[in-house]
């Protein structure tokens, strides 16, 4: 939880809930999980002066369960009174950190994370160039290892990620805004296009759940970029947007709710349309996650306007049966025992029936009250560290937040057939088989039974192999490997898109009904 990153989101940050995230308290996730350990000492013996903090550069590793390792880096400056510290993998950049001490054999500092701060100690060896050490946070300590660097050394950029697109292009770029009107909401994005002066069949990537940027960026992932960048190469024009608040994009006054979310769809789908590098019987969406939910929402309201759609990991049950699914594949993942999955779905079940049914903050407050404290009794003892560590009344209040999200309530009641039933163009339905988020049975039966009750022959749906969530070729699927996996997308997967896409666009039968 190191940074407030869960990794069992496909959206991990922004004021709405993420849409898979867990309710239920649970063991944090190693991948996003930054550990630290017991203060090293502050001050030397009375009869000796404290030596001055001296700036220095630090690269470290944190080894996590399974055998992967986050990396980060530290910058202290001369007397300690400014310190930060960066992880790439996780996004966070230049945070400041706090408690800082170094009397040249102990270092120590603390990251600030609210209501579960990470202590990070270590013992220099005898030249003083390398450390060992634990970090600790919510119950947690895990080993660490770090290495000092030169004065005027730049700490590595982050991990590496050898598919995110550099320049120069053999396209054109542009970045553009338009509007929502209706929600009064001003929208912001990237159009990538063939630079030849004729008109393009294009797509509109559509994100997952959270408030993301228009790479969709997780962990230094920037899935998609990859795509607009393999979609363009195939003569699409490309628009991917930066969510309500992120980025370009204005926050505007309104709550966020999958309908809000929707509205932002058909707006930018309509910006698309009627750009000249753009043939507006040719426009498609492609969406992931909560975006696939999204793409049969808008092909369904405004069939004249969307050609052909892609559903990455879309859902094909109600919103709450999802979260139950999502949540038992998860803790089967970790070896959970079958009895306390059942328990824990069940438990869920339970508050989300409450937030389904309107209940008020009151009842809502005293069902997580109960559920916290039965953790504390049943929970692992790594789990109940944690809570005991965080504390039940602020715990509680965290999850008081996100149960009372608009957008959770609107996602839990949503059924996604209702709206595949409606879809008539061309569908592509691809699910990980690796899903642990979106599992690929129960989904792709649901999605399917939808097209063929509308009648819809030209759809195709598929379970793609060895892939998780986020289409990288995967070892379990849990969102652990997020973070560790170099891969951003599977090229299987982005070739399988890009040639169902090509011949759609090349079909006049793929356009509009009049």
């Amino acid at each position: 939880m190191f940074g407030g990153v869960a990794t069992n989101v496909c959206g991990p940050r922004g004021e709405e809930m993420t849409m898979y995230d867990r309710i239920l308290v649970q063991t944090l996730a190693t991948a996003a999980l930054l550990c630290g350990c017991a203060h090293a000492p502050d001050t030397l013996d009375d009869e000796e002066p404290i030596p001055p903090i001296e700036e220095s550069r630090w690269a470290g590793t944190v080894a996590l369960p399974g055998g992967d390792a986050l990396e980060f880096s530290v910058h202290i400056a001369a007397g300690g009174a400014a310190a930060t510290i960066s992880i790439p993998a996780q996004g966070v950049e230049d945070a400041p950190l706090s408690d800082v001490s170094d009397d040249g054999a102990d270092l120590a500092f603390t990251l600030p994370v609210p209501a579960a701060p990470a202590r990070f100690a270590a013992l220099r060896d005898a030249d003083g160039q390398n450390a060992t050490g634990t970090l600790n946070q919510g119950g947690m300590k895990l080993l660490l290892r770090m290495r000092k660097l030169a004065a005027d050394a730049v700490a590595a950029a982050g991990p590496n990620r050898p598919q995110t697109p550099k320049p120069p292009f053999p396209y054109a770029t542009r970045d553009a805004a338009w509007d929502n009107a209706a929600d009064g909401v001003t929208l912001a994005g990237t159009l990538t296009y063939p630079d030849d002066g004729a008109p393009h069949p294009a797509v509109l990537l559509i994100t997952g759940s959270g408030a993301q940027d228009r790479d969709e960026t997780l962990f230094a992932h920037k899935p998609f970029a990859v795509l607009a960048d393999a979609l363009t190469r195939r003569g699409f024009a490309v628009l991917r947007v930066d969510d309500r608040g992120v980025g370009g994009s204005t926050a505007g006054t309104g709550a966020i709710t999958v309908q809000s979310n929707l509205r932002d769809v058909l707006a930018s789908a309509a910006f698309l349309a009627a750009q000249p590098e753009v043939d507006p019987a040719r426009v498609g969406l492609v969406g992931h996650s909560e975006g696939g939910i999204l793409v049969a929402m808008a092909a369904a309201a405004e069939p004249e306007r969307v050609a052909f759609v892609v559903a990455l990991a879309g859902t094909g049950v109600r919103g709450d049966a999802l979260l139950g699914m999502q949540a038992a594949a998860l803790e089967r993942a970790q070896g959970v025992p079958e009895a306390q999955i059942a328990s824990d779905v069940a438990q869920q079940a339970a508050l989300m029936k409450l937030v389904v049914d309107g209940a008020d903050g009151a009842t809502l407050r005293a069902a997580l009250d109960q559920a916290v404290r039965a953790r504390l009794e049943s929970g692992s003892e790594v789990e109940k560290a944690q809570i005991r560590q965080v504390g039940v009344e602020t715990l509680v209040a965290q999850q008081l937040t996100q149960l009372t999200q608009p957008w959770l309530r609107s996602f839990l009641v949503l059924d996604p057939t209702e709206s595949w039933r409606q879809v008539r163009c061309p569908a592509l339905v691809l699910i990980g088989d690796k899903d642990r988020q979106v599992p690929a049975a129960e989904n792709l039966a649901g999605i399917r039974a939808a097209l063929e009750a509308g009648k819809n022959a030209d759809a195709t749906l598929e379970a793609v192999a060895g892939v998780n969530h986020l289409f990288q070729t995967a070892g379990t699927g849990a969102p652990s490997e997020y973070a560790t996996i170099e891969e951003t997308m599977a090229p299987a997967v982005l070739a399988r898109i890009g040639d169902w896409l090509s011949e759609q666009a090349a079909d006049p039968a793929a356009a509009p009904a009049p």
